[in-house]
C-alpha cells in the first residue's frame, strides 16, 4: 500500500511538471514545438488518470486505523503522503463530477 501511495504521488508530481512544460512551451507558436506539446499531452494525461485512480483506491482502502496501523501508515511522513493523496483524490472525484454534472 506504501508503494501505491508514493506512486500516485509521484505519477501526480510528474504530470504536473509535464503539465508546467507544456504551459511555458505554449507561447511558443513553431510548428515543431506543437508537435512535441502533444506528445508531452499524450504522456502528462494518463499519468494523471492513472495517479487519479491509485490515490482515490489506496485511499479509500486506508480510511480506518486499523488499515492503517497494519499497512505502516503511522509515522508522520506516512500521514503527510496520505493526506496529499487523499485531498488529491477528492480534487480528482471533484474533477469528475464537474464535467459529468456540470
Amino acid at each position: 500500500m506504501r508503494n501505491i501511495q508514493l506512486t500516485a504521488l509521484s505519477l501526480t508530481l510528474g504530470a504536473l511538471l509535464l503539465l508546467g512544460l507544456m504551459q511555458s512551451q505554449a507561447s511558443n507558436s513553431a510548428a515543431p514545438a506543437g508537435g512535441v506539446l502533444f506528445f508531452v499531452a499524450l504522456i502528462a494525461v494518463p499519468m494523471c488518470a492513472t495517479a487519479a485512480v491509485f490515490a482515490t483506491v489506496s485511499s479509500l482502502k486506508l480510511r480506518t486505523r486499523a488499515a492503517r496501523a497494519e499497512y505502516g501508515f503511522t509515522r508522520p511522513f506516512w500521514w503527510l503522503v496520505l493526506a496529499l493523496n487523499s485531498a488529491q483524490a477528492v480534487a480528482y472525484l471533484g474533477v469528475i463530477i464537474i464535467l459529468v454534472f456540470g
